[in-house]
Parts: C-alpha cells; sequence; structure tokens
C-alpha cells in the first residue's frame, strides 16, 4: 500500500521514471508503515470472547453493533458481608453465612461509544437493555469522551488526584457486583457496544486515522451490523478482513491512500497493439483452472449473528461438483445475520474459483502506471485485475487474474439455528409480604420469628435483597436474598365459616394471582401431610383442587379450614385481603430477640435495580405470633346442684401439632396457666387457675356480680411467660 502511495508521490514529481523509483523505495518502508514488525494476523472473532486482565492487552475499536469482552484495568478486591440468622439452642443456634462483592473497572474500546445495551457474565444475562440487572450491583458506564472526568469509586479508593479519567477509553464500572452467582470470583464479561456507524467509509477513515496513516474512502458497498478490530494488526491485515464483505482496492492519491469500492474501478484499456510482440492472454497465461486444490469445494464463514445474543453463527456455501476439493474456514469479527452472512460465504467462494485463471501480459513502457489491483480489459471484452508488476528493459509484465463478477444482490434464504438466547425481560417491581405465623414446625422456643415473601408481576421477576432496620429506619443491615418467586395474589371472592373439624366442601376461594405460577392440585393424603397450606388473610387452610378458570384467576375447594389454631379467623374474611402459599422455599424466616416483642421493626425488599433510599419500606409490629399459646377448645359448663358453675376445657400445645403418643400433648410453656373472663348481665370479672378447669359456688357469684349469673359469656384463654395472653375462646351460655 506504501508502494501505491510512494509510486504515485515519485511520478507527481519526476514523472514515469520516478514513479518506478517510487515503487522501489515505497515497497522498503511498506511493513513499516502498515505492518510494523513481523507476522502478524488480523483480528478474528474469538479476539471478543475472553475478558483479559494482561497489562499491554490491546483495546478493540468497535463500530456499530459488537458483543465483545473487555480488558480488567482496576479491582479494589473482593469484599465480604456477614448475614447472621437464627437464634435459641433448640432452633439449632445462631448461624453465620458470607456473601462477597467486588467492584472493578472493564476497559471496553479504544474510541468514543455511544452506549453499553446488555451485559453478559459468565455466558448468562447480567444486565437487560432496560438496565435492570439480574444480580446485586451497579455499573456505570463511560463513553471514552475526551471530558470525562475520574469515576468517583476509583478516585476514592486511589485518593484525589490519583485516579484517571481514562478519556479516549470507553470502560464500564462495577460497584459491589455480588459474586455468588459466580462461584466468588469476578465473571467472564461480554457487552453489547453500540458505537456508532458501521458504514464501510467511517470504518476504513477511523482505522487509518489510528494508524495515523491518511486514508479516504468512498462509494465502499457490504452491508454489515458491527464490526471490531481487536487484536494487535497491521493495518492491511485490517483491510484485508473486511475484503470479504466489503470488497475494495487500495489507490494511491497525493494525499495518502484512498479506499475505492468496485464502483469506482475504471479498466484500463489494454488494445491488442499494446502486447509486446503481438502476444494475446490466451498464449502467455498460466491457467490454473485444473489446479482443483487452489479452492475449496465447501467454505463456511464464522460471524457473531444478532438474532442469537451475538453468538457465533457459521453459514457454509458449496460448489456444485467440488465438495471433494476441500475446506476452507473464513472466521470474522464482524456481527451479520445469517441470510447476510449466507450471502458473503457464497461470494467468497465464487471469488475463489473465479480468481483461479491468471496469466502474464507484457506492455510498452507508457503502461507503467498500472499498479496491483488496477482493472484492465482487452480486446475479447474480459477484465482482469492486475496482482503484480515487473519491469525490465523498458518493458512493464503484469500479473493478472480474472476478475469476479457481482453474485446476486438479495441475501439467500438461511437458517442461523435454534437460538440459545436468554429472555430479556425486566424484572419488575417488588412485591413483599412481612408477617408472622401461629406455632409452625422447626419454630424457635425462645425467639420471635418473623417470615418474609416476594415476588413480582412481571415474569422476568428474580429475586430481591431483604434488608431490615431494628433502629426506626436509622440504620439497615441485609438480612439475605430471597430467589424463589412466592405464589401470592388477592382474595376476590371469600370462603364462608364452616366446622375446622371436618372437610370443608361448601367453600370455595378465588384468587388472584400476582403472576403467571400455577397452583395445583394435591390428593387428600397428600394435604393431610401439609401439601398446599395457604394463608388467606389470617386463616390458615389447605386445598385439594385447583382450577385456574380465567388467566391468573383460581378457584380453591375441597379445603381444611382454621389449620394450626386460626379457626377464630374464619370470620374475619374480606374482599381483597392477601393471599400466600406457603412454600418453605420461597419463604425467609427472620428471628428476632424477645425484647423486640411489641415493637416495630421496618423491613425492605430490594430487587437487582432497585435504589435502596427509594425502596418502600414496610412497617411490622411484632406479636411474638410463634411464641402464643394456642386457644383452648371443648368448652363444658355445667350447674352443680347448688347453682354453683363448673367449666372445664381441653388444652392444646402449639408443640403438639403432630400428637405422636395419641395421648396427651407437650405443655411447651415454662407453666400451666389461664385466664378466665367471666361477662353477665352485671359485669365482668377475671380469674386466674393452674389447670383447665373452674368452678364458682352460687356464694361467690352473689359475692362479685350481685345475683347469681343466669347467662353470659366466658372467655378462656392459656398464658405463656414469654409472650403473655395466646387467643381467646368464646363460650355463650
Amino acid at each position: 500500500m506504501a508502494t501505491l502511495l510512494l509510486s504515485a508521490a515519485g511520478t507527481l514529481v519526476a514523472g514515469p521514471i520516478g514513479g518506478a523509483v517510487g515503487s522501489l523505495i515505497g515497497a522498503r518502508v511498506d511493513s513499516h508503515l502498515l505492518d510494523r514488525g513481523g507476522n502478524r494476523e488480523g483480528p478474528r472473532l474469538s479476539d471478543l470472547s475472553v475478558q483479559s486482565g494482561d497489562y499491554g492487552a490491546p483495546l478493540a475499536r468497535h463500530y456499530g453493533v459488537m458483543r465483545s469482552a473487555g480488558t480488567l484495568i482496576w479491582s479494589d478486591g473482593l469484599r465480604e458481608t456477614a448475614h447472621r440468622s437464627g437464634g435459641g439452642k433448640k432452633s439449632g443456634g445462631r448461624t453465620t453465612s458470607y456473601s462477597y462483592s467486588a467492584s472493578f473497572a472493564v476497559a471496553l474500546a479504544g474510541r468514543r461509544i455511544d452506549g453499553v445495551g446488555r451485559i453478559w457474565a459468565d455466558g448468562k444475562l447480567l444486565r437487560g437493555a432496560a438496565g435492570d440487572m439480574r444480580s446485586g450491583g451497579r455499573v456505570r458506564v463511560y463513553d471514552g469522551s475526551e471530558r470525562q472526568t475520574p469515576d468517583t469509586l476509583i478516585e476514592a479508593a486511589l485518593g484525589p488526584g490519583h485516579a484517571p479519567a481514562f478519556r479516549g477509553l470507553a470502560y464500564a464500572v462495577f460497584e459491589d457486583l455480588e459474586l455468588a452467582d459466580f462461584a466468588n470470583r469476578i465473571p467472564n464479561l461480554s457487552f453489547e457496544i453500540f458505537a456508532g456507524s458501521a458504514a464501510p467509509e467511517t470504518i476504513v477513515e477511523d482505522l487509518g486515522a489510528a494508524c495515523d496513516v491518511e486514508m479516504s474512502a468512498s462509494r465502499l458497498t457490504g452491508d454489515m451490523t458491527g464490526f471490531s478490530a481487536a487484536s494487535h494488526s497491521a493495518l492491511k491485515d485490517l483491510l484485508g478482513v473486511l475484503a470479504p464483505i466489503v470488497p475494495h482496492k487500495v489507490l494511491a492519491s497525493p494525499v495518502g491512500l484512498h479506499i475505492a469500492g468496485p464502483a469506482e474501478t475504471k479498466a484500463w484499456e489494454v488494445s491488442p497493439s499494446d502486447l509486446v510482440g503481438g502476444e494475446t492472454i490466451g498464449e502467455r497465461r498460466r491457467d490454473v483452472r485444473s489446479a482443483a486444490s487452489g479452492s475449496p469445494g465447501i467454505l463456511t464463514l464464522a460471524a457473531a449473528d444478532p438474532d442469537r445474543d451475538f453468538q457465533p453463527g457459521v453459514q457454509r456455501s458449496f460448489r456444485v461438483g467440488a465438495r471433494q476439493a476441500g475446506v476452507r474456514h473464513i472466521e470474522l469479527p464482524v456481527s451479520l445475520h445469517a441470510g447476510r452472512a449466507k450471502q458473503v460465504a457464497e461470494a467468497c467462494l465464487r471469488r475463489l474459483w473465479d480468481r483461479r485463471r491468471s496469466g502474464e501480459l507484457r506492455l510498452p513502457f507508457h503502461h507503467i502506471h498500472l499498479a496491483p489491483n488496477d482493472a484492465i480489459r482487452l480486446s475479447d471484452g474480459s477484465e482482469w485485475t492486475v496482482t503484480g508488476t515487473e519491469i525490465a528493459g523498458f518493458t512493464v509484465t503484469l500479473s493478472v487474474e480474472q476478475r469476479v463478477g457481482a453474485g446476486p444482490q438479495t441475501p439467500p434464504a438461511a437458517d442461523g439455528g435454534t437460538p440459545r438466547v436468554e429472555a430479556d425481560i425486566p424484572q419488575g417491581e417488588t412485591v413483599t409480604r412481612v408477617f408472622e405465623l401461629p406455632p409452625m414446625d422447626g419454630d424457635p422456643d425462645s425467639s420471635i420469628r418473623l417470615r418474609i415473601a416476594a415476588g413480582g408481576r412481571s415474569p422476568g421477576w428474580r429475586y430481591a435483597e431483604i434488608w431490615a432496620s431494628l433502629d426506626a429506619e436509622e440504620s439497615w443491615r441485609s438480612i439475605g436474598v430471597i430467589s424463589t418467586a412466592a405464589k401470592m395474589g388477592r382474595v376476590s371472592a371469600v370462603p364462608m365459616s364452616a366446622d375446622s373439624s371436618f372437610w370443608d366442601m361448601q367453600s370455595s376461594v378465588i384468587v388472584d394471582m400476582l403472576d403467571d405460577q400455577a397452583l395445583e392440585n394435591a390428593s387428600r393424603n397428600a394435604v393431610l401431610s401439609g401439601a398446599n397450606l395457604a394463608k388467606v388473610g389470617d386463616e390458615l387452610l389447605q386445598f385439594c383442587r385447583a382450577e385456574e378458570i380465567a388467566p391468573r384467576r383460581w378457584r380453591l375447594s375441597e379445603l381444611l379450614r382454621g389449620r394450626r389454631g386460626t379457626e377464630a379467623a374464619m370470620a374475619t374474611h374480606v374482599e381483597g385481603e392477601a393471599f400466600l402459599l406457603l412454600e418453605p422455599e420461597a419463604i425467609m424466616p427472620f428471628d428476632v430477640p424477645l425484647d423486640r416483642l411489641g415493637g416495630t421493626i421496618h423491613i425492605k425488599a430490594a430487587g437487582p435495580a432497585d435504589s435502596l433510599p427509594l425502596v418502600p419500606v414496610e412497617a411490622v409490629t411484632i406479636s411474638g405470633a410463634n411464641l402464643r399459646p394456642l386457644s383452648p377448645v371443648h368448652i363444658h359448663m355445667r350447674r352443680g346442684a347448688d347453682a354453683g358453675l363448673n367449666v372445664c376445657w381441653i388444652r392444646r400445645s402449639r408443640r403438639g401439632f403432630g400428637w405422636p403418643d395419641h395421648v396427651d400433648v407437650p405443655l411447651a410453656e415454662g407453666r400451666e396457666r389461664y385466664r378466665l373472663r367471666l361477662s353477665s348481665q352485671n359485669g365482668t370479672a377475671e380469674y386466674l387457675v393452674d389447670e383447665p378447669q373452674f368452678a364458682l359456688s352460687a356464694a361467690d357469684q352473689i359475692a362479685t356480680f350481685g345475683a347469681p349469673v343466669t347467662g353470659g359469656t366466658l372467655a378462656v384463654s392459656q398464658l405463656s411467660d414469654l409472650v403473655g395472653d395466646g387467643p381467646e375462646t368464646v363460650f355463650e351460655f
């Protein structure tokens, strides 16, 4: 290429002789201007796939839209965060787990870019096109302008005045990226980079400027989605990579090189009288058409496919009748749709076969202006491309090959294969439920258990990090991550009251679910073993049948009601109350100490793209429901011969749901005590007893109420030394 440039300069100064001398000089400096030392290869598609941290690694120049890895240029190391949960000895003790995050910067391009779209980590989508993160952390992108300022995180780590601004370098800064999904290491990242025009003229002129070569281009053709120069390659190698997609020739101009498209190529006429000795090309050509080993029968072309998340796609072209002639593979750092890649592969194969016909011509000295890549047309109408020149004895000997005709302009039908792409659906808003339950299996005996569930309306919801404040929102601490969306919704038709001792075959619950998750049927045996337990308002119930009657609307029937001592809640249902399927894998337990009883705890659930200060707060007043005794059952009252009242009841235990010995249930409290409230038409009185029975003589009735008690209500509740009264059972008489 420098040969062409200096040859043109010599011709301008000293005519044809000067042009010949310029060609000789240019041949010597060509390697310095365009090759710069040793054997090199042009950039390949694989150059874009692996993240590097090597010092001196090349910085890619991207054009159009490409997916490319980057170069790690700064890291602040790993950050360890402790998460503590659990409580007393009976609940297994306190558990401490650790999570890790990292802050680092990745160089993306050695020229200014327009922005970054999706980001992949270890091949999985980390950030969607809308900017939502799949893992915890934040990312900032710098476009590589000459006015960009240092990143605040890097400046805080290195000190004011010591952080580089990386002007002219596009890069991304990750702050506190959660590493749990990546084996607690910085993952291999790749980026969807938008870098301006992928027009061939733009690419060629920018590459010339990057190599300090004055170079212009015009009327180049060749559609592509994107192109990347991602290696230490000579300019001629970079242009060579473009050649299969953008046919061109390199011309000399007074001010540098000019890259000309086929439409600008002028064919020089060569008449029979110009041929030295009257030779024709047919007499002097070296016809290599029979040398089939020089051209493949199959050509494969690999390029990034935008329809497959820029994963490598391969298109093949076959030469009819020549499939045994061998295979040639071309790998290009470009992004092409499947049809365009197929078109390029067919054009490359056709060019290889058409150019097998070559030859030599000897012309008079006035044809010294002809140079490699020039076109000539003979009197028979055939066109040839000059591939080399030799000047000897005032004769110009040209090495030529037959020119390639234009192929079809419409991209052929092509199959890029079934794309294995990850759906890019934003996570959307996180919906949270914070609640307490009656005593459940595995609950601690000496601390209060709060439970948290989360999910979202969007099918792209993935997880939320849960934060708690125990000091009226003065400070927040992370208590874990929920990564399984709970099945929840709102009740649009409430069940009627029923007897909790039998299957409820009359009632049903209609639920409008938050998302598209399905509810499932369960057999009676499965239900009796604990399946399909749901919180509907304040009642716990189970269901056998779940029927979707409209999109996201379900009817639940064949019910077991008032589970875990929630019979009283059967009469409190209202439309619009919350529904939540109690699946252990979707619910996070959070144990708080007893001294928080009656206090308020604040909870936030932050999705990956949420800013913690802006996340809504849910305030919960702690009642200690898991430590409260259950309400007594089977209250029985009879009057003695002296008109005294004799009352007895059956105690229930928060630790006795399994009834393992079929005789009695454990007390589960420090001591057995009950509170009774006896109300009549003459007033109310309270009594404390330490056994499940009570007697009030006629004399005591008159002393307390002024008259015998003939009717009223008796409310009985069991007491706990930890949290006070359990729920009451009210008996009317």
